[in-house]
């Protein structure tokens, strides 16, 4: 797709409605990695290198960008601040919700990746805080900026927003 900053995205977008599954592979024998990459070498590398492929995920609609984190800081966060707030025996239910939250990511990663330790299912919060700043974020420096910076290169986002029409007037007939 012309104009695709996020076109990892792009393309799985175009494979699914093409008809194709997706799937993932890893490469590894016995739960052991064979390969291994760094994504970024810290957390304010990977907020700033999401800055790019954040917005354009949601196909740089600002009202989706806050529906979702909304919706995602309220999933998280609600239980952890009824958590603290709620007096006495109210706390449990509270806590309960926490601990499934936290157990079902862990669940996810174990699934998805053969090794994930118990303890990093306790930091789903974190992680569902740090992706929901860096989705505000990049919204907010492409808005601000008026576009994105890509390879050395400054795409508009009125002509990155126009590059996307096409294909969202595909899914709608679709």
């Amino acid at each position: 797709m012309p104009m695709a900053v996020a076109d990892d995205m792009a393309l799985g977008r175009l494979l699914k409605r093409a008809g194709f599954r997706q799937t993932m592979a890893l490469a590894g024998f016995q739960g052991a990695p064979l390969l291994e990459l760094e994504w970024y070498p810290d957390l304010g590398s990977a907020v700033r290198g999401l800055e790019k492929n954040a917005f354009a995920m949601f196909n740089f609609r600002t009202v989706a960008v806050v529906a979702w984190s909304l919706a995602g800081t309220l999933m998280t966060g609600l239980p952890l601040l009824a958590l603290l707030l709620a007096p006495g025996w109210h706390r449990l239910p509270w806590l309960a919700v926490s601990v499934l939250v936290c157990a079902a990511f862990w669940t996810s990663g174990r699934q998805m990746l053969g090794r994930f330790p118990w303890f990093l299912g306790l930091l789903f919060p974190v992680a569902q805080f740090t992706l929901t700043w860096a989705v505000l974020r990049s919204a907010w420096m492409t808005l601000w900026h008026g576009g994105v910076r890509w390879r050395d290169t400054f795409y508009p986002l009125q002509e990155l927003r126009r590059a996307q029409l096409p294909h969202l007037r595909l899914r709608r007939g679709a």
